[in-house]
Formats: structure tokens, C-alpha cells, sequence
């Protein structure tokens, strides 16, 4: 009987420390996250003062494909519209 109690309690053991390491790893990845998000704010906030020209010429082309979706876009709605 003693041994049956003893494996139980080994048992909620095992159970109470798995249920705490993921809390824990939980926790871990929520920092990380948390982290990154900020990261992110302050690249967004302070942008760096100098851009290679790799940089520069991907911000270029995002910005054309930008505006060729935007045309493309406008073009859609005013054909919607004269429907």
C-alpha cells in the first residue's frame, strides 16, 4: 500500500514539474516575443541614419510595386464602378 502511495506521489511529481517547465517555456517564448516586437518599434522609430545601396534599391523597387498596385487598384475600383 505504501509503495502504491509513493508511485502516485512520484507520479503528481512528475505531472507538477512538467506543468512548470511549460509554464516556464511559455514564458521564455513570450519574452522572446516580446523582444522582437520591440525591436521591431524601435526600427520602425529610429530607422538607421545610413542605408547601403542594396538597401536603397529594395526600398525603390517595394515602392514602384507599390505604386503599380496602386494604379492597377484605382483602375479596378473605377471599372467596378462603371458597371
Amino acid at each position: 500500500m505504501s509503495r502504491l502511495t509513493t508511485e502516485t506521489f512520484m507520479a503528481g511529481k512528475t505531472s507538477q514539474i512538467a506543468n512548470l517547465e511549460a509554464k516556464a517555456g511559455n514564458a521564455q517564448r513570450a519574452c522572446r516575443r516580446r523582444g522582437r516586437f520591440a525591436s521591431a518599434v524601435h526600427s520602425l522609430e529610429a530607422p538607421p541614419i545610413e542605408l547601403s545601396d542594396a538597401q536603397i534599391g529594395d526600398l525603390v523597387r517595394i515602392k514602384n510595386l507599390a505604386e503599380v498596385r496602386l494604379v492597377k487598384a484605382r483602375a479596378a475600383h473605377r471599372r467596378a464602378n462603371m458597371l
